[in-house]
């Protein structure tokens, strides 16, 4: 007698390697779209904080008499005729001095307008690395114009 094969067998094995490979090419669809949505999140979370220091470094520089980077952290440069302030923050947004992941940057030009100071300039914060998955994303995530004007003491 004759073996016989049976081919019927054979058909379950295909089918189950078939809907292992639809099932993977879905998992891979579905963990593409969660790491976006993670990575757009983080991103508005970051414009957020960014605006909210910008705004911060604004008030402190209306508010104060003294040196900034007492305040702020970070520290004080001069360019192009103007005082730069400018702060490192690490990934939770606390004060770093190396290796910052966002930059804040205040530029402030000093006039004086009929015995009072004009403080012009603008506040940049940056991230010093681009988001991941994240294509439009900018890394710059804040620029707010300065105009303060002060008495000044006599």
């Amino acid at each position: 007698m004759k073996a016989r094969i049976n081919s019927s067998v054979g058909a379950p094995l295909v089918e189950i390697i078939i809907s292992l490979v639809v099932f993977i090419i879905c998992g891979a669809i579905c963990m593409a779209v969660f790491l976006n949505s993670h990575f757009t999140g983080k991103y508005a979370a970051d414009i957020t904080t960014a605006n909210f220091k910008a705004a911060s470094a604004i008030e402190h520089l209306h508010g104060s008499e003294s040196d900034l980077t007492q305040v702020l952290g970070g520290r004080r440069t001069f360019e192009k005729g103007a005082v730069v302030y400018i702060v490192g923050y690490d990934e939770d947004w606390k004060v770093v001095d190396d290796e910052p992941l966002y930059v804040l940057k205040l530029s402030v030009h000093t006039t004086e307008v009929a015995g009072q100071q004009l403080l012009t300039g603008k506040v940049t914060v940056e991230r010093t690395e681009k988001y991941p998955f994240l294509e439009k994303s900018s890394t710059q995530l804040a620029v707010l114009p300065v105009g303060v004007l002060r008495m000044v003491s006599p």
